[in-house]
């Protein structure tokens, strides 16, 4: 469904990127910036799930994202929120910026469906 271009971009900006702006955000602002990385995994393992589940096929990633996505950003989200005393503001905040980024993704690949017919 996406171009490798598409897939480029979302992977360098959506995913390397936002994870670079929480990972300073993190260090530099306040340890609970760092949520917005874990809810991105999250969401995108949901995300791999789900289309499996609904598509009743294996997709690219849902491997990853059931070994690795689901059970390090739950540990994570516990770790982080726990550590860094995170109010539910910082909470909504990360989840709603991994949640934008999702539906740019999703926003993308409807378009480029309704192009190709």
């Amino acid at each position: 469904m996406l171009s490798r271009p598409a897939t480029f971009v979302i992977n360098s900006v959506g995913v390397w990127g936002l994870d670079l702006l929480a990972l300073y955000l993190a260090v530099f602002v306040g340890p609970a910036w760092g949520l917005m990385a874990m809810y991105l995994s999250l969401i995108n393992a949901v995300g791999h799930i789900g289309q499996a589940i609904v598509m009743r096929c294996y997709n690219p990633g849902l491997i990853t994202a059931v070994i690795t996505f689901l059970p390090l950003a739950g540990w994570g989200l516990f770790v982080v929120s726990r550590a860094s005393n995170a109010t539910w503001l910082m909470q909504v905040t990360g989840f709603g910026v991994a949640l934008l980024v999702h539906i740019a993704i999703i926003v993308h690949v409807k378009r480029q469906l309704s192009r190709s017919r």
